[in-house]
């Protein structure tokens, strides 16, 4: 029958039978994205707290559902920070969104970070507006949104750049408008957004 339960913004059902699981961590803000490595769930949006903790935009939970001490400590200068998109490994996770800097480290819009311990990484492609998607395929990191430059060269709505470090590489195939969704498979890129014309 109709089942009912109270949760904000974040929730886990069992695929077999549909049934909520008791998990229901208090967020106070959408939760835009939520992804997963074999320790952690992450979950990124425009919240600042999480279970009564200060999470801006990005949070890390145990799979038994307690919130993780991992924090990046995002912030946004003259505004609030949202976390658009995430893309975790068994080792560092990536977010995308609108922020202007990882605790002490500078970081428009895109971040990389080590999991354990907490340490921003070098990538650093310093799009200037919103970053909606990411996809990794090995040392190559692909990334989508709303912006016109990637690490000081100009790339429409979508760039590939090296994870090590955030160098633009050469592709550039200008899509005119944002792009909201990157998904792989073993030779392709595919996106989605609200362009019409790439190339």
């Amino acid at each position: 029958g109709f089942q009912e339960v109270t949760r904000s913004y974040a929730s886990v059902i069992a695929n077999s039978t549909g049934g909520f699981a008791p998990w229901s961590p208090a967020i106070n803000g959408a939760v835009y994205d939520i992804t997963y490595n074999a320790n952690r769930i992450f979950i990124g949006g425009s919240f600042t707290t999480v279970s009564a903790a200060a999470r801006n935009g990005l949070a890390a939970f145990a799979l038994n559902g307690n919130l993780n001490t991992f924090n990046l400590n995002l912030t946004k200068t003259g505004g609030s920070v949202t976390v658009n998109s995430l893309l975790a490994t068994a080792t560092e996770i990536y977010a995308g969104g609108d922020f202007t800097a990882a605790g002490a480290s500078l970081r428009s819009d895109l971040v990389g970070a080590t999991i354990n311990p907490v340490v921003v990484t070098a990538t650093d492609a310093s799009p200037d507006a919103n970053v909606y998607a990411i996809g990794l395929n090995g040392t190559t990191l692909v990334y989508g949104g709303a912006f016109t430059y990637s690490n000081y060269v100009p790339r429409n709505y979508l760039s590939v750049i090296r994870s090590s470090n955030g160098t633009a590489l050469p592709w550039n195939p200008l899509p005119d408008g944002y792009v909201l969704d990157i998904a792989y498979n073993y030779n392709k890129i595919f996106i989605a957004g609200s362009f019409d014309n790439v190339s």
